[in-house]
């Protein structure tokens, strides 16, 4: 059973400036150092970036929790992409929050086209 959707779109320019304007101290606080070492070695990191930025927005709204209720940007993470399938991992508040609402399952989707990054993620039980 769907217990949460979540999508999200980002601007691959905007999101590109604002990691230009802060830089590591932005990229260290949304990512994981996982992440960060599997996408740096792209080509072209930023859409990339863009879309796992866009998977975790949409993580927080399949979970109902918004940036609220102490869910944080590294308690999701995303794995895969480009030849594997796409995942997410949870740790923290957010691994509690998707065992209160019954979530055993999330599945993501990520793509990016041009300027712009998105995501959907479908929480469930599993059923």
């Amino acid at each position: 059973m769907v217990i949460g959707i979540g999508i999200d779109a980002v601007q691959v320019g905007r999101f590109e400036r604002a990691v230009a304007r802060y830089g590591d101290r932005l990229l260290d606080r949304l990512f994981t150092a996982t992440e960060l070492g599997r996408l740096r070695s792209y080509r072209s990191p930023g859409r990339h970036l863009a879309a796992r930025f866009a998977a975790k927005e949409a993580a927080f709204k399949a979970l109902r929790t918004g940036w609220g209720q102490g869910v944080g940007w590294q308690d999701v993470q995303v794995v895969g992409g480009g030849r594997e399938a796409s995942g997410l991992v949870l740790s923290g508040r957010a691994r509690d929050v998707a065992a209160h609402l019954g979530i055993t399952q999330m599945l993501v989707s990520l793509t990016h086209d041009g300027d712009y990054a998105m995501a959907c993620v479908v929480a469930t039980d599993g059923n």
